[in-house]
């Protein structure tokens, strides 16, 4: 029988999330070396000064109780300090109350944001903004939390395998799979921009043609352009104008040796990232790239606050459901969405000059947007 195997178990799990591999710079058998040597340590004290003496009934002396406090402080003042330095500050998780945008001026533009949980999140944040009234933009989140644009019956993730939810399951009926979803909304909304953000799911290791594979695999490669194709389809089904938006990294943690996940591979989200490029090239006159990715991930790092904003959440994944993240967003993101809009109601095609004062000129380059998109 093992003595501290209770100890070991119980302990385990919050030392190997504090000693991670960011924190301690090392990976592989080095941070296994270590996070083992500290939960064996910690649950042998926990044993021989908590445990023991419960069992036996009997009062700690004076010198166990030193021992006992001592280690305890220890731990409590490591894992104090550890949180305090991963924590934002209060002021930061703040941020402004609100950063005024462009004023509203022409008609509103109606603006549908389609795809994943980080889309709903995006779209959450953008309404918690109030963009009407400094855009002139309302916002339907139409977005479907667990599910992009790649249908297949399974995916893998952190190494589980489990079945797609219907919206992205082929073998589900027609009615509930994400096309007929948004086609539902875009029809009772009928929106003049839809912004489509996806790519979580696509990064993932998927079940394609009877095995197991990932983007940057042919067959795989080919699934996911063709699926961005038939959403560039459904989102501009009733007249709208679309925004593919590139995917932002992801950091949902790491593996037992310290490697991060197979889905959050740079070489993953670049190349899902190329494909969504390569469909918008081939619908110029309907379809922009909005860099999304550039905005939330500065340089390519994954950060959680952006222009002293707090912007993503601590999974890693999606984008805080704050007004302070809808405010910065919305200062890059509606206003090329606001130009695109108003082309769409004036009937002018992408790229056509618009008549000049009631639409701002918004430059590329500040709004992360790949071409021009007219005034």
């Amino acid at each position: 029988r093992g003595v501290i195997s209770y100890g070991v178990y119980l302990w385990h799990f919050p030392l190997f999330l504090l000693l991670d591999s960011s924190r301690l710079h090392l990976v592989g058998p080095s941070l296994l070396a270590v996070r083992l040597a500290a939960t064996f340590a910690v649950a042998t004290a926990s044993y021989y000064l908590v445990e023991l003496p419960i069992r036996q009934g009997r009062l700690l002396s004076l010198a166990e109780w030193r021992a006992w406090l001592t280690t305890a402080g220890a731990m409590a003042a490591v894992v104090g300090v550890t949180v305090a330095a991963t924590l934002p500050a209060a002021a930061e998780a703040a941020g402004p109350a609100r950063i005024v945008g462009q004023a509203a001026v022409g008609p509103t533009v109606k603006v549908a944001v389609l795809g994943d949980s980080v889309a709903w999140r995006l779209g959450f944040s953008l309404q918690a903004a109030q963009p009407e009234q400094a855009y002139g933009v309302s916002i339907d989140d139409a977005a479907i939390v667990g599910c992009g644009v790649l249908r297949t019956t399974r995916y893998r993730a952190q190494g589980t395998a489990d079945p797609m939810v219907a919206a992205c399951d082929p073998a589900a009926p027609t009615a509930v799979r994400w096309p007929a979803l948004w086609r539902s909304d875009l029809e009772q909304f009928r929106p003049d921009v839809a912004m489509v953000l996806a790519g979580r799911w696509e990064v993932m290791d998927r079940w394609v043609g009877g095995k197991w594979g990932h983007i940057g695999q042919p067959a795989v490669d080919a699934e996911v352009r063709a699926s961005l194709e038939e959403a560039v389809r459904v989102a501009s089904s009733t007249g709208a104008y679309v925004e593919l938006l590139t995917a932002p990294c992801f950091s949902s943690g790491e593996q037992p040796d310290g490697q991060p996940w197979p889905e959050d591979a740079p070489a993953r989200l670049a190349r899902y990232n190329q494909l969504v490029r390569q469909v918008a090239a081939v619908h110029p006159e309907t379809v922009r790239v909005v860099d999304f990715g550039a905005l939330a991930c500065p340089s390519g790092r994954f950060t959680t606050t952006v222009g002293g904003v707090l912007l993503r959440d601590g999974d890693g994944v999606h984008i805080v459901p704050t007004a302070a993240a809808g405010a910065w967003l919305a200062a890059r993101l509606l206003p090329p969405a606001t130009v695109m809009g108003r082309a769409k109601i004036a009937g002018r095609p992408l790229g056509a000059p618009g008549p000049g004062p009631t639409s701002p000129p918004v430059t590329a380059s500040a709004a992360g947007v790949t071409g021009h998109l007219g005034g």
